[in-house]
């Protein structure tokens, strides 16, 4: 496949890397529903998020599921997920590289 760069602003890291993925392929992203909760006791535990989006003006959902150390990273892998979802029902791109934090750095 074809490698696509994308950047974004936003008020925070979450924010930013929705501007990106709805500039980088031309659809309006809107995030209905997110929420993030650790898997485990402890200060070691994983973080699980789950996001509904809403793309292109479509009236479907368009659900998520994402799992990382860090937060911020298991909610993009989340955003990513069901961006994917969206891409591979509509017979689109595919989207495969989980961002780091340091990829999705806000500032």
């Amino acid at each position: 496949g074809l490698d696509q760069v994308v950047t974004g602003i936003g008020r925070g890291p979450v924010d930013g890397f929705v501007h990106a993925l709805a500039e980088g392929f031309g659809k309006p992203i809107e995030v209905i529903d997110y929420r993030e909760h650790a898997i485990g006791p402890g200060s070691d535990a994983r973080a699980a998020a789950y996001v509904e989006l809403k793309i292109g003006g479509d009236d479907r959902s368009w659900h998520g599921v994402g799992l990382d150390e860090d937060a911020t990273a298991a909610t993009l892998r989340a955003i990513l997920s069901a961006y994917a979802r969206h891409a591979q029902q509509r017979g689109a791109c595919s989207v495969e590289v989980p961002p780091t934090p340091q990829q999705c750095r806000s500032g």
